[in-house]
């Protein structure tokens, strides 16, 4: 009898044992899908931000604040390593300019966004290039990328 009694007693505790272990699993299931919810939910947010970024119109001081607001939420780490590593070498007029750049925005839609001419754009960029000591534009895109 006594036989019986330890067996049975082993198995309710490795069934209790077991469901202890399928409830962790259940836990850390639902922890996981809440997980990817979250990352994608960023992901949207983030990938909003940079739709609103490339077409936000920042032609008075008060829009350029907001562009640099929501820039340096979308990409704190650039805006960090520009304003230190670039502030010497370009005017902040430059590192704006830097930072429209960065979106991958073409010259006709940067030009658009800021209210000013394709032509004086396009000295403004020549000239950062200049100062960076890059001669294309995907070279400066490499320097960029490497700040975030």
């Amino acid at each position: 009898m006594k036989k019986n009694n330890v067996g049975r007693t082993n198995k309710l505790e490795n069934k209790i044992d077991l469901d202890q272990i399928l409830n962790r699993i259940r836990a850390l299931e639902i922890l996981i899908e809440e997980s990817d919810l979250y990352k994608n939910s960023q992901l949207k947010t983030i990938g909003t931000r940079i739709s609103t970024l490339k077409s936000l119109n920042v032609s008075t001081p008060v829009q350029m604040l907001k562009f640099e607001n929501l820039f340096r939420e979308s990409f704190p780490n650039f805006s960090e390593k520009t304003e230190t590593t670039l502030r010497h070498k370009l005017t902040k007029g430059e590192i704006n300019l830097v930072k429209f750049i960065y979106l991958h925005n073409n010259n006709f839609e940067i030009s658009n966004q800021l209210g000013i001419g394709t032509e004086s754009l396009r000295i403004s960029i020549y000239r950062i290039r200049k100062k960076l000591g890059v001669s294309t534009l995907n070279e400066l895109h490499e320097i960029l990328k490497n700040l975030n």
